[in-house]
């Protein structure tokens, strides 16, 4: 079954690893064998990797769209997940992390982009929790 892929005008997408830009109207491409998928809004940038949770995202994003380095990434993501998990050793942070761990460990990288968005989105309310509480 192949996949549906619509682009908003302007949008990108990289297909492996190849960066495609869409024209000024909507565009729905059907992709027919597996590939490598990221879209725009799925895309880190390596400044905006600027947290913990943002750094672990952007390691499992490189290893799963450089094939080349992947095992680099994968190493560097283990590490940052240790630190991770030794800063904020919490039943809810490993509820986040043993589903990305296995997600990884199949080779599932997209999935475990999307696990990865749950931690950074702890992260976000443990860091605004200080904040919001002096308000």
């Amino acid at each position: 079954m192949p996949l549906k892929l619509t682009l908003k005008p302007e949008e990108k997408v990289v297909i492996n690893g190849a960066v495609l830009s869409n024209g000024p109207s909507k565009t729905t491409l059907s992709i027919e064998n597996s590939a490598i998928i990221l879209r725009q809004k799925d895309i880190m940038q390596e400044e905006e990797a600027n947290t913990p949770a943002r750094r672990i995202y952007f390691c499992i994003q490189m290893a799963y769209l450089d094939l080349e380095n992947t095992n680099l990434y994968l190493e560097k993501t283990n590490q940052l997940v240790r630190d991770f998990m030794a800063a904020i050793p919490t039943e809810a942070v490993k509820k986040i992390i043993e589903p990305l761990g296995a997600e990884l460990a199949g080779g599932r990288y997209f999935q475990a982009l999307k696990r990865c968005r749950e931690l950074i989105a702890f992260e976000e309310q443990r860091l605004n929790y200080g904040f919001e509480s002096v308000r």
